[in-house]
């Protein structure tokens, strides 16, 4: 059975391995690695912003992922090796420091992160730049 590993369980990593488990139904073994237990519904965040919509109702869990047998590992990865075809997760759900899963396709969908550091003067404003992923900052604006 062939194996394919999804980085990122996100808006578009759960979409790429709901539509591959529909479409193979059972022929693959479908992994996906996510940094948390949860993502959040991309499309609604400006909505937090606005206060249009509340920061709890943008969570999705993964309750549902293993009816369509899809394998959640909840872990950083930390290295991909292409040449060997291994991905490497650090605090997994397997309960050890280091996993190593093997693959035959690849997914890539991490998501982004801000990084300000690479901008002069952030340091200085860092403090008054917010984000979804800040609610409690988030709520400050109102």
């Amino acid at each position: 059975m062939k194996k394919i590993v999804i980085v990122g369980g996100g808006i578009a990593g759960m979409g790429i391995a709901n539509t591959l488990a529909d479409k193979l139904k059972g022929k693959a073994e479908i992994t996906v690695v996510n940094k948390e237990d949860f993502y959040f519904a991309g499309p609604s965040r400006p909505l937090i912003l606005t206060g249009e919509q509340n920061y709890h109702r943008i969570i999705r869990g993964y309750e549902n992922v293993g009816v369509k047998g899809i394998k959640l590992v909840v872990g950083n990865v930390y290295k991909v090796d292409p040449d060997n075809r291994k991905v490497y997760v650090s605090e997994s759900t397997f309960g050890n420091k280091d996993s190593v899963l093997d693959y035959d396709y690849l997914v890539l969908t991490p998501g982004i992160v801000f990084d300000g550091s690479k901008i002069t003067g952030y340091e200085k404003y860092w403090w008054k730049n917010t984000t979804v992923y800040d609610p409690g900052r988030v709520n400050v604006l109102k």
